[in-house]
């Protein structure tokens, strides 16, 4: 089977190549390769997007290209729109041409968190201008194609070495480790997914050919501050130097979050064997990664 990733030098895209070895595997970049190796692609320019998709002739495009920083996005309207929209657009009108299935992978800040706990049937409703692009892109893939398959995940973790830029997990560590308090937002509550458990996920859905729209996340919903006293508890730091806030306070995000984006992940538990892990299994896995 022959599989290209969208996005290949992110964390998810990069993951995603480094465990599907036993595929016919090809990764896109847009301004830094790593790894090596991968065909540059603007998602964002369609003629680009269907001359390599018919280079490649993909039977699964797994479209992990997205612009994800939400307070980018906030200031980049348009930048945002064109990457996560148009962007998907394009992709989802190429592998309608070519035949390929599309596997979009999308996130939770399509609700306003007002609820929690959701599931497939609930009504969104986006808060962000990230949310909305990614929300648009899902309207694009189910407009265009039959064959797609869209995965709403939350809050990837891991270990991730060859990327210079932070991660929560990391710069918490760093920061415990040098004995730094550090405030963290107790009042926001997420579906935290160990990018490992969500690439086998999806490699899985490729073999089983899950059709439609799944919540694919880790198992157990959390607030943040929680999660970082468990990342602090499972690599043995002082997690009393995590101080509790609430959102209204955390002046580094410029942008309104959605309060609970917990996701309900019964039904594609129901269709996969693989095993959604909670929160110490994965964290456990990502300090195995560590030592």
């Amino acid at each position: 089977m022959k599989i290209l990733v969208t996005g290949a030098s992110g964390k998810l895209g990069n993951r995603i190549l480094e465990l599907g070895k036993d595929y016919e595997i090809y990764g896109t970049f847009f301004s830094h390769s790593i790894p090596p190796n991968l065909f540059q692609l603007d998602i964002r320019n369609y003629q680009q997007v269907l001359k390599l998709l018919n280079k490649i002739k993909p039977d699964v495009v797994i479209h992990t290209a997205a612009m994800t920083n939400t307070d980018k996005c906030e200031d980049n309207i348009l930048q945002a729109w064109l990457t996560n929209t148009s962007g998907t657009l394009y992709i989802a009108k190429a592998c309608k041409k070519i035949g390929s299935k599309l596997i979009y992978i999308s996130t939770d800040y399509v609700f306003d968190g007002e609820k929690g706990n959701y599931n497939e049937s609930d009504i969104t409703n986006p808060i962000n201008i990230y949310g909305i692009t990614k929300r648009v892109g899902e309207l694009e893939c189910m407009r265009i194609l039959k064959d797609f398959l869209i995965l709403r995940t939350s809050n990837l973790y891991g270990w991730f070495p060859r990327f210079k830029e932070n991660n929560f997990i990391t710069f918490l560590l760093n920061s415990l480790k040098q004995n730094k308090k550090l405030d963290v937002v107790e009042d926001l509550f997420y579906t935290p997914t160990y990018i490992n458990n969500l690439a086998e996920i999806i490699f899985e859905a490729i073999e089983r050919d899950l059709h439609g729209l799944y919540h694919a996340t880790g198992c157990e919903a959390i607030s943040r501050y929680d999660f970082a006293r468990r990342i602090a508890t499972m690599f043995e730091l002082n997690p009393n130097l995590i101080n509790p806030i609430k959102m209204i306070d955390a002046t580094w995000w410029k942008t309104p979050r959605p309060k609970n984006t917990s996701l309900d992940t019964h039904l594609i538990a129901k269709k996969l064997k693989t095993k959604l892990l909670n929160i110490d299994e994965g964290l456990e896995k990502v300090r195995d990664e560590t030592r």
